[in-house]
């Protein structure tokens, strides 16, 4: 298996990836899966500033991270929050781990001081990943989502990366 930068032809297999955390579970509060153009419209937005890897497998993406802005303010500069997705057939492979050890590197390079995860619940594998990563749980927001006609609660971690000066 290969980490490698996204390129704007995994937007196809990207779009596959993403569409079952649309489509099957709330892990996504999107309610439409976004097509394949939509999809490189993003990835293309998100290059210019933060990181998007994949991990590839015989010339196949099977899964994905990438990070991007905390929230708008400039202050928020070093913090950036990750999102991490992994085709079904891949779970409990490693992917994930892999993908989420090396987009953290990346983050730390690039001058990010202090990491977000967001996790809607229930989703103990998630859950998992990041603790395992030393990120702590900072809060959960309460019945924040709506989907498939059933509230959903997202819980909140974080995690240094690098010592404040």
């Amino acid at each position: 298996m290969l980490i490698r930068d996204v390129k704007l032809s995994d937007a196809r297999e990207i779009t596959d990836i993403y569409r079952r955390y649309v489509t099957d579970n709330a892990v996504s509060f999107e309610l439409e899966p976004p097509d394949e153009v939509e999809m490189a419209r993003r990835i293309s937005k998100v290059i210019k500033d933060y990181p998007w890897i994949v991990m590839e497998e015989d010339g196949d993406v099977v899964g994905y991270a990438y990070a991007g802005r905390f929230r708008d303010r400039k202050a928020y500069d070093p913090t950036s929050e990750l999102s991490v997705y992994v085709a079904d057939v891949h779970h409990r492979k490693g992917i994930g781990k892999a993908l989420v050890e090396e987009l953290i590197e990346r983050l730390r390079i690039m001058g990010i001081y202090t990491v977000i995860a967001g996790v809607t619940l229930p989703n103990p594998g998630s859950v998992a990943l990041v603790e395992s990563f030393g990120f702590k749980h900072v809060g959960t927001f309460e019945n924040v989502g709506r989907k498939f006609g059933k509230w959903y609660s997202v819980a909140m971690f974080s995690m240094s990366i690098r010592d404040y000066d």
